[in-house]
């Protein structure tokens, strides 16, 4: 039984050996102000996003600390990987952008399921930002539980992030870099009681995720991107759509890119729920969903959203960069007493980014 308190890892990155480390670090550097440190190179895309992974499923309640000095120029990020799989891919994960325009650092959390899929767009962004000093180390420090984690900055009492619905519980450590560099120093990782972190900003999903959610859904098999956009309706009652059922997580959110690895390629699905109803008046509905959806209730459609990737136009701060965020957009549905079905066209124009919807009945 480990105490809390007690140090489960700790390597200095001034390039002095330390055992214990999954993947070894190896590209230190003598910087002229700081010594030999260690060097996030900037990279692309895929598993050699990182360069340092330590730990393993036992590391469940733990702090994080570590130092970092972004380095080099552009818009890229530097994160951090927590409760990372045995599988070295599944993962948390903590990032931001490593010079920000406005001077000001905020921070993103989302899962990470594939190569190919971040779910960066069904996470949250921090509640709080925080001064962003070039030239200047971050120290970071991220308590972390099973199912959320407490983000603090350079010393500060209170947290600028508290990031809820973790989807892995427990795992190990791991920094990287996509488009950025940075100097890396002082990481430790420290076991934490368990019941000893509690989570502290306000949750945006919490005064939604109740009653009204809807979270039983049928998912479709994967059609080709752009499959069938001028008679879904058809589609659905004709061809074979090997259903699966899904149920939404804590939010109700359902996270189409977590169904499997044929599900993280561009394409089409279609899904549908079941709402009962017991009279025959309409009932308003709030709704979010990333990429592209749309949506019928007994065959009357109800709702067509624009698309929301990267490049499109509606992608903004106000929508949350084309993010999940509760209660964003309005529909009616024409119930009629008994069961009613609503069924979406749900396309999946940008797998890397995460992708997912959330309905619920007002």
């Amino acid at each position: 039984m480990r105490r809390s308190g007690e140090i489960l890892f700790e390597d200095g990155l001034n390039g002095e050996p330390t055992s214990g480390w999954r993947v070894v670090p190896e590209r230190f550097v003598e910087h002229p102000e700081h010594g030999t440190v260690y060097l996030l190179e900037a990279k692309e895309t895929g598993s050699a996003l990182w360069d340092l992974w330590a730990g393993n499923g036992s590391w469940r309640n733990y702090r994080l600390e570590v130092e970092m000095l972004p380095a080099g120029e552009g818009q890229g990020f530097l994160g951090l990987d927590f409760h990372v799989q045995d599988d070295g891919i599944r993962c948390c994960n903590l990032h931001f952008v490593a010079f920000p325009e406005n001077e000001e650092r905020q921070f993103e959390g989302c899962g990470r399921w594939s190569d190919s899929n971040t779910s960066w767009k069904l996470g949250p962004l921090s509640q709080q930002t925080v001064p962003a000093s070039k030239g200047e180390w971050l120290k970071l420090r991220l308590d972390v539980a099973d199912t959320f984690a407490n983000l603090y900055v350079d010393d500060a009492a209170e947290p600028c992030f508290t990031i809820y619905d973790l989807p892995f519980p427990s795992g190990g450590v791991r920094l990287w870099s996509y488009y950025a560099s940075a100097y890396v120093r002082n990481l430790r990782v420290t076991e934490l009681g368990e019941g000893t972190v509690v989570p502290v900003l306000e949750d945006v999903w919490g005064a939604v995720a109740g009653p009204g959610v809807i979270r039983a859904w049928e998912v479709s098999q994967v059609f080709p991107d752009g499959f069938d956009a001028d008679d879904p309706l058809g589609t659905v009652r004709s061809a074979e759509m090997n259903w699966r059922t899904v149920e939404g997580d804590r939010r109700g959110v359902v996270n189409v890119g977590a169904l499997g690895p044929e599900y993280l390629e561009k394409g089409v699905v279609f899904v549908r729920a079941r709402v009962e109803s017991s009279d025959s008046e309409p009932r308003a509905c709030r709704l979010t969903y990333t990429d592209r959806l749309t949506l019928w209730c007994n065959g009357a459609l109800v709702f067509e959203g624009e698309a929301r990737g990267w490049n499109d136009p509606g992608r903004s701060a106000e929508d949350g960069w084309g993010r999940l965020m509760p209660d964003q957009f309005g529909a009616e549905l024409p119930l009629k007493p008994g069961a009613n079905v609503v069924v979406g066209r749900f396309e999946v124009n940008e797998p890397f980014f995460g992708s997912g919807f959330w309905m619920r009945l007002e």
